[in-house]
């Protein structure tokens, strides 16, 4: 949603499978999976790697951090490119007992000020809403994005970004509710 491009686009090359190629893309951007990791016995590991951790078939990379592409590639602002980073790395730790949890993201400062910022555009809307009810020429929006300079698009996203993980939060808080009852 933040860039309109995908983080990986794996493909079948020659000599190697979109899986592989997949697993360059990491690389390229996360670093080295750690040997700890891939010694834990999953027969794809082995099927992809060498003892050593290394690609069997893929020699060459190009590694780039998630900041800099934010920043080089897609024109992000250091700040800003700073901030979707620190939220969307800990999602990506190659061991998932180290992964945030869908109440680590909702907690982080970039959610929960992309979140009260929708809530703020929600109740702006509502209050344009009422007060020109009664116009035909006016728009809630109209106001919203004039105050905000924020397409409707892009509110729409915070929107349904908000209401996703607000989602994912109560299948996590009913998971341990139920958990704790067993």
């Amino acid at each position: 949603l933040a860039t309109g491009d995908y983080l990986f686009d794996p493909h079948a090359g020659e000599g190697y499978e979109r899986d592989e190629d997949h697993l360059a893309l990491m690389i390229d951007l996360l670093g080295d999976i750690p040997l700890s990791l891939m010694l834990g016995g999953e027969e794809s590991c082995k099927k992809y790697f060498t003892k050593q951790g290394k690609l069997k078939h893929i020699k060459s990379f190009k590694p780039c951090s998630l900041f800099d592409r934010l920043v080089d590639k897609f024109k992000f602002s250091e700040n800003d490119a700073l901030s979707l980073t620190s939220f969307l790395l800990p999602m990506l730790n190659y061991n998932p007992r180290s992964r945030a949890s869908a109440t680590d993201c909702l907690r982080h400062p970039w959610m929960t000020q992309s979140l009260m910022y929708s809530e703020k555009l929600s109740l702006e809307r509502r209050r344009r809403s009422s007060q020109s009810s009664n116009s035909v020429t006016s728009s809630p929006f109209q106001s919203v994005n004039s105050s905000f300079n924020i397409p409707k698009s892009e509110q729409d996203k915070f929107q349904l970004v908000k209401l996703n993980f607000e989602s994912i939060l109560e299948d996590e808080n009913a998971g341990k509710q139920n958990n704790n009852n067993m």
